[in-house]
This record gives C-alpha cells, sequence and structure tokens, in this order.
C-alpha cells in the first residue's frame, strides 16, 4: 500500500473524528452548561472537532502504515480499522462524558423541582421593600456554581406558631451530588443551607425532608439556635405549562358567554380590546339602540369606561340628544379640570396626575366632537374655544398639546365657515 493511499485512510479517518468530535461537543454543551455568550459554545465545538479531526488523522496515518507493513497491505483492511477504531474511540468517549456531566435528573421522565418552605425565627420581619436583586432561591455547588434561581413571593409568606414560612419552588437542574441551597431575601438576610438529597430523587424524596438549619459565617460565633433560619424541601415534578391560548381566542370566548341581555359596559371592551366582526357588529348595533345608557356611561367615574363611551359615541348615525349632552358635559368636565389645573403649583402632589388625566381624556373627546358636532349640523367651535382659551392660561407650556389641538381644531372649522358664507 503506498503512501497516497495512507494519506487518503488518514484524510478519510480524519473527516469521521471531526464529525463525530463535533457532535459529542454539541451534546456536551448541555451535559456540561456550556454558555453561549460571546460565542463560546461555538467555539467550544469548533475546537473539539478540529482537535479530534487532527487526532483521527494522525490515527488513520499511523494504522494505515502498520497495515502497509503487514501481510495483507490492502487499502479497504486499513481504511475500515481505522474508521472503526475512530468510531470505536468516539464512543468511549461520549459514554465518559455522560458518566462525569451534570445531566438534570428526571423522575418518571419529568423535569424536577424542589418545593421549599423557609422557617424564620421569631421577630424576624418579612422585608417590605426589596433591593435591585429582589428575594429569591436557587440551589449552589461547590465549585461556585449557581443554578437557576427562582423569584421569591413574600406575599405567599405565612405566620405560623409566631414565625414567618416562606414557600418557593426551586428548579432542580443538577445531578451533583453535594450541594446547597441559597435562599436571600435581602443584602441583610442572605443565607445557605445543606441540601443533603441524592443526585438522582426517587419516591422517597418526594416527601418532607426533615427541618435543616441554615449555615453561619465561620468568623463569627455561631448563633443560637432560636435565631437560626430553618429549611424543609421535597421533590416534586415540574408542573405542565399551561395550553397556550393567544388573546383573540381568549377574547372571543368571553364574548360567546356573554348574556343576550348584556350591558353595555359589559359589550363596549369589546369594541376596542382585540375585537372580531362579530363582536363589532353586535356592539355597534346595541350602541345606536341604547344611546340614553351610552350616555350614562359617557358621565362615568371609571376612565377606562369613560373613555370607552365617548369613543363609541362617533357610531350613531343620528346622535340622540342625550348623548350629544353627555359629550358637551364632558367638554364642560375637561374646561373646569383645566381651571383647577391652572391654580395649582407644580409642587403640588395631584399637578401630574391631573395633567395626564386631562390631556387623555381631551384627546378622545376632541375627535368624538368633531364626528357629533358635523352629524348634527351645529357649530362647535364654542366648547373648543373655551378650552383653547383656558389652555393658554398657565403659561408654561404644560397645556401646549391641548392648546395646539384645540386651535387647529378652530381653525379648521373657520376655513369650513368661511366657505360656506356667500
Amino acid at each position: 500500500m503506498s503512501w497516497l493511499s495512507s494519506f487518503f485512510i488518514a484524510l478519510v479517518s480524519g473527516v469521521t473524528g471531526l464529525v463525530c468530535s463535533g457532535l459529542i461537543a454539541s451534546i456536551c454543551i448541555e451535559w456540561f452548561r456550556i454558555s453561549s455568550r460571546e460565542g463560546a459554545s461555538s467555539y467550544y465545538m469548533v475546537g473539539i472537532a478540529l482537535l479530534g479531526g487532527i487526532v483521527a488523522f494522525i490515527i488513520g496515518l499511523v494504522i494505515a502504515r502498520n497495515v502497509a507493513a503487514g501481510v495483507s497491505p490492502s487499502m479497504l483492511r486499513g481504511l475500515g480499522i481505522a474508521c472503526g477504531s475512530v468510531l470505536g474511540i468516539s464512543v468511549v468517549a461520549l459514554l465518559v462524558c455522560w458518566l462525569i456531566a451534570d445531566i438534570a435528573p428526571k423522575m418518571n421522565g419529568q423535569e424536577l423541582q424542589l418545593a421549599v418552605e423557609v422557617r424564620c425565627p421569631k421577630g424576624f420581619e418579612i422585608p417590605t421593600q426589596l433591593d435591585e436583586f429582589g428575594a429569591r432561591a436557587g440551589v449552589y455547588l461547590l465549585n461556585g456554581r449557581d443554578l437557576p434561581p427562582a423569584l421569591i413571593n413574600l406575599d405567599e409568606a405565612k405566620l405560623i406558631d409566631g414565625q414567618w414560612v416562606v414557600p418557593v419552588a426551586v428548579p432542580l437542574t443538577t445531578s451533583a451530588t453535594q450541594k446547597f441551597l441559597n435562599v436571600r431575601f435581602s443584602k441583610d438576610y442572605s443565607m445557605l443551607f445543606g441540601l443533603p438529597l441524592r443526585a438522582h430523587p426517587n419516591k422517597s424524596d418526594t416527601t418532607w425532608s426533615k427541618w435543616v438549619e441554615a449555615g453561619w459565617d465561620p468568623s463569627k460565633p455561631e448563633p443560637p439556635k432560636e435565631a437560626k433560619f430553618n429549611m424543609r424541601y421535597r421533590v416534586q415534578n415540574v408542573p405542565p405549562p399551561l395550553p397556550y391560548t393567544d388573546a383573540a381566542t381568549e377574547r372571543a370566548q368571553e364574548f360567546a358567554a356573554l348574556r343576550p341581555d348584556a350591558t353595555l359596559a359589559e359589550l363596549l371592551p369589546f369594541l376596542f380590546e382585540v375585537p372580531t366582526p362579530e363582536s363589532t357588529a353586535r356592539v355597534t348595533t346595541a350602541i345606536g339602540e341604547r344611546q340614553v345608557e351610552l350616555a350614562e356611561l359617557v358621565r362615568s367615574a371609571d376612565p377606562k369606561m369613560r373613555e370607552y363611551a365617548i369613543r363609541a359615541a362617533v357610531y350613531p348615525a343620528a346622535p340622540a340628544p342625550e348623548l350629544v349632552e353627555a359629550v358637551l358635559a364632558e367638554g364642560r368636565a375637561i374646561a373646569d379640570g383645566i381651571r383647577t389645573f391652572n391654580g395649582m403649583k407644580e409642587d403640588d402632589p395631584t399637578y401630574h396626575e391631573l395633567l395626564g388625566d386631562l390631556r387623555a381624556r381631551f384627546y378622545y373627546w376632541k375627535q368624538t366632537w368633531w364626528t357629533i358636532h358635523q352629524l348634527i349640523g351645529v357649530d362647535g367651535r364654542p366648547p373648543m374655544k373655551e378650552i383653547h382659551d383656558l389652555a393658554l392660561v398657565h403659561g408654561n407650556g404644560a397645556m401646549s398639546n391641548i392648546e395646539m389641538d384645540s386651535r387647529a381644531f378652530i381653525e379648521e372649522q373657520d376655513k369650513s365657515a368661511a366657505t360656506r358664507t356667500p
């Protein structure tokens, strides 16, 4: 067998090793939790694949030359032995990686989590305000690696026999034998518990463990037993995710469940929140038939319902007097709000809240009033001019949006009036 044939065998062996090494590396990325940050996992896979390819090339060349020096120097024989050796080494390497990998344990084929209860010492007060890191708990390994934590909902804490007991469900994604539970309420209350849980839990681990005391700073005296935090845990399956239902389907189901005699207050949200042709047709028909009821909603104290009602007032082709008056009353209410605002100082606690409310109310009202005054054939400028003049009073630009929009409304009406004048 010539050197050319030997190099061909080495090349095929190298390609085989490259592919096998790349596949093993891609599996190990998950097994060993190699980060994808800044392309680390990609570099890892490419590096291992290239290294495996080079080693396999050398193995193939050595085997080819040994076969060439043997009693049956066949190229096919050398190729089979070389590729078979590379595949055998790859299988052994994969098995070794699997044995030392930190693979997330499962039970009955399902992922696991720890149901944890942290019992606080008497006199301990649950933090009312959380810092930027929040309250969280997670499994911690000896190599300093924190596994994905879970946020603690402190509102779920229960006071039992004068001690707060805080529940949390923590992901269990490690099969390491030595592990700890890291619990953090705030920067002043962070504790570490030993977690005497086997690498691969079984059914016996699904019952509550004994209470485990938290560790303490070895540079300080051991705190008394009654001042220590305690923790117990049990293994449980991760609940399956809730079935996905898109917003449109949910709203359609809710709309279909409405009674035939549903009020306008129940119907109006379906006109503006994920509307469908069916809901729009039914709601707009109800608006045209029940304008007095709609007028009452225009005066609603609920800002969202009032907004919906004002926006819905553009649908009737012939607005009823009660609805027209309700829309005009909303314009007067906006004017009164601006008067109140003009008398306020910027350091007033309700200054910005009132300003935001007036801007939102005016935005929807001006569009509705533009439609209604044209439908009923009246001059739409008087209520708008009152709002415009009041918006100029404050003088610091806070009402600039209202001032500009009302001025544009009036100027447009002035142009229309001029074209109608003979």
